[in-house]
Order: structure tokens, then sequence, then C-alpha cells
């Protein structure tokens, strides 16, 4: 079986349908790892499936709090910028 990494970046409504996929995938006997903000950790550790936490708490929650995210066109390209260098260093080591 295959060793399957999910990235999802969001909020719940982003993060949950990949929990969701990643128990599938665990059912039929693949090793999920789900990475994401740590808001989501006990939520994705009580399925089983391993779980990395990204960006730190701060960044997340700075760019959470950035007025300009709900600009139309600015916040879609922060909370793009944001996933790109939260996700960089797992990427990179693969």
């Amino acid at each position: 079986m295959a060793r399957i990494t999910l990235l999802p970046f969001g909020s719940a409504g982003d993060v949950f349908p990949f929990v969701w996929l990643g128990r599938q995938l665990k059912a039929r006997g693949h090793e999920v790892v789900l990475i994401t903000t740590g808001l989501f950790e006990e939520s994705v550790s009580k399925t089983g499936i391993e779980f990395r936490a990204l960006p730190t708490h701060e960044d997340f929650e700075a760019l959470i709090h950035d007025p300009l995210i709900w600009k139309p066109g600015i916040g879609t390209k922060l909370v793009l910028e944001a996933a790109c260098r939260a996700i960089d260093p797992f990427v990179t080591s693969v």
C-alpha cells in the first residue's frame, strides 16, 4: 500500500473533507499523513491519521486577523502565499 500525504489548508470546511478522505484511504490499508494547521490536531488524531502541524500558531493567527484577507483578490493571494510558505519544508523534503 501507499504512503499518502494530504495537505489541506484553510478552515474546517476545507480540512474536514480531507479528514474524511484520509479515513477512507486508511480503511483501505494506506498509510496517511495529514498536514494542516494545529487547530485540527485533536480532530485528526482521533481518527488514527498521522498529523503534522503547519504553519506555526502565531503565523496562522496573524493571517486570519489580517484585515486584507477579506479584500477580493488580495485575500486569496495572501492565503495562497501563506500556504506555499507553510508547505515548502514538507514538499522540499520529499
